[in-house]
């Protein structure tokens, strides 16, 4: 019996390009799916409205991005594996990082192998979470009976929605 394996969804950052061709051709080369953006507008808008496994960035559209919007990659990339690349003119090759691991470069396949395949994919939330707290009847019947009303509150609050904790 074999278990069927759900490829990982990447997120590619890169500037189209020779490099940005070759990192796509070793993520499909794996099963990964890919997603690709040149732009951080659009890396803020795929990390909300679709869950990643991982996100492979470009080094030099990197330093693009962090020099008009440091705080936003900063951010995004501390809640994602990130596998930093970059592409050696005189090889023709892909050099890859593990973002926040300096003890070793490898092989971009090996990195996604290692880094992505079994992480658990998310996405970031559109709408900042607040800390309000708001009381709350929950009913357990649609007809919303009082004797089967539940205290419950708010833990915190977005435009999309919110936790509700009861006891």
């Amino acid at each position: 019996v074999t278990e069927d394996v759900i490829p990982p969804r990447i997120l590619l950052v890169a500037q189209p390009g020779e490099a940005c061709a070759l990192c796509e051709k070793a993520l499909h080369g794996l099963g990964a799916l890919v997603d690709t953006v040149a732009s951080i507008d659009k890396f803020y808008g795929a990390v909300t409205h679709f869950a990643y496994n991982g996100i492979v960035i470009d080094i030099p559209t990197k330093i693009k991005a962090l020099s008009d919007h440091k705080d936003l990659v900063t951010s995004i990339m501390g809640r994602f594996p990130v596998i930093q690349v970059n592409f050696d003119r005189r090889s023709g090759r892909i050099r890859a990082l593990r973002y926040g691991h300096h003890e070793r470069t490898g092989a971009l396949e090996d990195m996604i192998r290692e880094t992505c395949w079994d992480s658990p994919a998310r996405k970031l939330r559109a709408d900042e979470r607040k800390p309000l707290h708001y009381n709350i009847l929950l009913s357990t019947t649609r007809q919303f009976d009082p004797q089967t009303l539940i205290r419950t509150v708010t833990l915190n609050v977005s435009r999309k929605g919110c936790f509700i904790v009861s006891y």
